[in-house]
Formats: C-alpha cells, structure tokens, sequence
C-alpha cells in the first residue's frame, strides 16, 4: 500500500476533492501540510534539546525561530492562497451564473449552453465548470451532473444553497434562465454588502492591533518595574539567595506573561479574521502578523535571562585587615552554580583569582597591602553571554 497517493482521477473526484489519501484515508490538504509541519518540528526542537541549543540564548532563539516557521509558515501561507482561491470562486461564479443566464435567454440549450460557460476563461471556477460539462456530454443526467459539482464547493454556505435553487428550479421544471439571473443579482448585493462591511471592519481591525500593541507594551512595562523591585528585595533579604531569593520565581512571571502575549496573538487574530470575512478560516492573515510579534517580544524580552550579581563587603575595612566578601549569583531570582572570575585593583594590588559560587553563594577574602580606593570586578558567563559586576571600596 502506498504512503500517499495523489492521482489524477482521485484529484477529479468531487467526493475526495482538495484531499490527499494517507494510507489509504483521504485527508484535506490543509490538515496533510500541518501534520507535516508539526512532525519536521517536533524532531527540530527534540534535536535542539539533545544538543543542548537550550544553554545559549542565541541558539535557542534561533532554535524557537526555526520551530515557528516550519508550524507556522507553510500552513498560514496555504491557506491565505485557499482563501484567496475562495474570493476568486465567489466572484467568478456570480459571473457564470449570469453567463448562463444569457446564453440559455438566447435559445441555446442546456447542453449548448454549459458548452458556451465552459469555453470561458474563468480562473479559478473554470476547471470545475468543464468537469460539469464532461459529465453532461458523457450522457449523466443533468441533475446528477449538478450534484456533484455542488460537492466541490464545500464549505461555500451562498454557492451551494444556489445551486440547490438551482437543481430544485431543474427538477420543478421551472424558468432556470430567470432563476439565474435572479441568483447572480442576489449574490451581487450580498459581496457587494460585504466587502462595504469589509471597509468598515478596517477600522475596527486597526483598533485591536493598536489594542495588541498597547497591550504587550503594558506587560513589558510591568516586566521592567518589577525587575529592581525583587532585585532590591532579594539583596536586602536576611536569607540572600538561599532564602528570599528561592522565594521569587521571576522566571515564571516572565513565562506567564510571554503566554499572556501569545494567547491574546491567537484572540487578536481570530477576532479581526471573524470581522473582516465573517469566518473563522480568515484569521490566518492576522495570525501570521500577531504571532509573528509575538514571536519576536518572546525571544527579545522573555527569553533572554536576568543574571544578579551582588556584592557585600565589610563597610570600613582597614590596611592589613582580611576583608571577606560575599558574592551572590542569581538568575531570573533563582541561585546558581556556577565560577566567578574575581578581578581586585588597588593602589598597589592587582589581583585576578576565581571563585566557586555554590547554590547562589560564593566567599573570597582578600587582604590590602595599603590604603586608597579598591575597584572589585566580579564577571561571571552564563548562557554564553558574560556579566559583570563591579563595586569600589574606600580602604583607611
């Protein structure tokens, strides 16, 4: 048995039309491209996690870059091109029926008359015209003919309740060339009341973007007040970084607020979609724009690690006086392991030595040779970026 199969004549079928067959089950080709999206970035991010692209901030925004674009862009790009597939068919099938409508007023007959349709160069209606057309000269009656061709427009709610006007007119015997002009004229009101409603949504669509902006600009506000405030409360705490430093989880507000940011993409989207067409299926347009941003506020403002280095030191230490510092290493408010690289210049000392700093907490001692002011540098690497510290001390 085949993995895919795609054929000519299952492509044809109005039954299975748009789908492709995965082990022998025929599935919509929107749904074939994400799970194949979603496979490719499945194995990305779990190969990122066994080379450890995690450890460094530009890797693994590169990493969450790549993850993004392979979920996002090939789905979101095929169904802009369906839905603009989809405008192209309404428009084109107001024309046809009105096309129609003509060549039957002039006395052709049914079958000459979808001969005539089908010679018309329609872009996007005109291969489903011609099938209906094969199918009337192959000697299907007209009203199975027309029944499958209505199997096409799933998901058309005005194209298929008209040609179930239409197949209801055929098989009452009525005047089908009267019911066609009437159907292309009430079509035409309701796209050309559409589209007005479109240009009146505009703005509205612009207030929820300007309402998206304003909205993670308040969070990364928030953000960047909160980070000196548990700063200040960390170093000030009785119990440094093995106390009231564990006791703050910064990473987790940053992690609750960047999903704050990516839900209200998904909201922002689907609201601005449902407003311009009245369908759902027309937020991926703005999805590609608001989780896109998104992306973008995560990696810049989420992602990247807030690494405190504090340092304490007797207040008034004296010439030959062992002077003991304590150094206290944290990132997003949690203590790490890690080596400190200690650099001490004075008046007469120049000292490089490092340190081990154990569960946020690391001690060295050192002992001035004479007076005058002391410059301690404190640098320490994490994620492959280097952070520094630096703290002057007056020695009498």
């Amino acid at each position: 048995m085949r993995l895919f199969t795609r054929k000519k004549d299952i492509a044809d079928d109005p039954e299975v039309y748009g789908k492709i067959y995965i082990f022998g089950k025929p599935i919509k080709h929107d749904r074939f491209i994400l799970i194949i999206s979603l496979s490719l970035a499945i194995i990305l991010f779990f190969s990122g996690v066994y080379f450890k692209l995690y450890m460094s901030y530009i890797t693994l925004s590169a990493l969450l870059i790549s993850v993004y674009s392979i979920v996002s862009f090939p789905y979101i790009f095929y169904k802009i091109l369906e839905n603009n597939e989809r405008r192209r068919i309404e428009d084109e099938y107001i024309s046809f029926l009105r096309d129609l409508a003509e060549a039957l007023s002039s006395g052709m007959s049914l079958h000459q008359a979808l001969k005539h349709v089908s010679e018309i160069g329609y872009t996007a209606l005109g291969k489903f015209i011609r099938k209906l057309y094969v199918w009337v000269s192959w000697g299907i009656d007209f009203r199975r003919a027309f029944e499958m061709f209505n199997k096409y427009f799933e998901g058309y709610r005005e194209i298929r309740r008209a040609n179930n006007v239409i197949l209801e007119t055929y098989i009452s015997g009525g005047d089908l060339a009267k019911i066609l002009k009437t159907l292309s004229d009430d079509l035409e009101n309701i796209r050309d009341l559409e589209k007005l409603r479109a240009s009146y949504m505009r703005q509205q669509t612009l207030v929820m973007y300007i309402i998206y902006v304003v909205f993670i600009g308040m969070l990364i506000g928030i953000l960047t007040m909160l980070k000196p405030m548990m700063m200040q409360l960390v170093q000030t705490g009785e119990g440094g970084f093995g106390v009231s430093f564990g006791k703050i989880d910064y990473g987790m507000l940053k992690n609750v607020l960047g999903i704050s940011i990516i839900v209200e993409a998904f909201s922002i989207a689907i609201i601005n979609g449902y407003i311009e067409s009245n369908r759902i299926s027309g937020s991926f347009r703005h999805l590609a724009i608001t989780t896109f941003i998104a992306v973008l506020v995560y990696i810049f403002f989420i992602i990247p690690p807030s690494v405190m280095i504090d340092i304490t030191m007797p207040i008034a230490p004296f010439s030959g006086m062992p002077i003991e510092m304590t150094i206290k290493v944290g990132v997003d408010m949690k203590p790490i392991t890690t080596t400190a690289r200690i650099e001490v210049l004075g008046p007469s000392t120049y000292l490089i030595d490092y340190v081990d700093v154990v569960s946020g907490t690391g001690r060295y001692t050192f002992t001035p040779s004479s007076s005058g002011k002391y410059t301690i540098k404190v640098t320490v690497n994490y994620g492959g970026n280097r952070y520094t510290e630096v703290k002057e001390i007056t020695v009498s």
